[in-house]
């Protein structure tokens, strides 16, 4: 059986929120559902098979300055005072997680939500009928989902994207498709459209390369 750590015990608990609960979940649901899955872990002390210790899990969460917690590894974030949802990049550890766990390939629906936010973007939309999309900073910073411009947020999010886009064609190899979808719902992404999505972020990295090493020479 494949041990987790902390961090990852409480995404996989999230994401088994999101199935159950759509968009977003309270803190207290998170804590009930990470409970669930390994009282042990996460029992009040003493009475760890009766009680979830709630101090625990949001330590896990929201440690700070811990590049080990939730948070802080970008697998989670708030929508609103005390609720979370899944982010892309926790789809895609979540897909990692599957795959080794199960040593199987991961699930359609782990694969398709790490990627469909940057695969659908009204962005690349525009690039994808215009090349020269986008003209200016603004739109490649929407695109980044760039809320703050510092160093470790903007690697972080090329990362994010990369390796879901990596995950999406790893995926169809092993199941010998061109296409993944969620379920029977959503839009279909194809194999096509994941390696022109490639192609427009290392377009936007060169077509934006000042803009980039500014942000990146912020710390420096």
């Amino acid at each position: 059986m494949t041990e987790f750590s902390r961090a990852e015990e409480v995404l996989l608990a999230a994401i088994r929120l999101m199935k159950k609960r759509g968009k977003e979940f309270s803190e207290w649901d998170l804590t009930v559902e990470t409970w669930q899955s390994n009282k042990n872990r996460w029992g009040l002390p003493g009475y760890e098979q009766q009680f979830p210790n709630h101090k625990r899990v949001m330590n896990e969460i929201m440690a700070r300055g811990a590049e080990k917690a939730v948070i802080g590894r970008g697998w989670l974030e708030r929508t609103r005072m005390n609720h979370y949802r899944v982010t892309a990049a926790g789809f895609a550890k979540a897909a990692s997680l599957e795959s080794k766990s199960a040593n199987s390939k991961p699930s359609a629906m782990f694969v398709y939500d790490a990627v469909q936010q940057f695969a659908l973007h009204k962005v690349f939309e525009s690039y994808l009928r215009t090349p020269d999309e986008p003209r200016t900073w603004i739109g490649a910073a929407a695109f980044l989902s760039l809320s703050r411009h510092d160093p470790e947020t903007l690697d972080k999010q090329l990362r994010t994207i990369s390796n879901a886009i990596s995950e999406a064609l790893a995926w169809m190899d092993e199941t010998g498709g061109n296409s993944i979808r969620r379920g029977d719902s959503g839009r279909v992404i194809t194999r096509e459209r994941l390696m022109k999505l490639r192609e427009f972020l290392n377009t936007l990295q060169i077509r934006f390369d000042r803009q980039l090493e500014a942000i990146r020479s912020m710390n420096r």
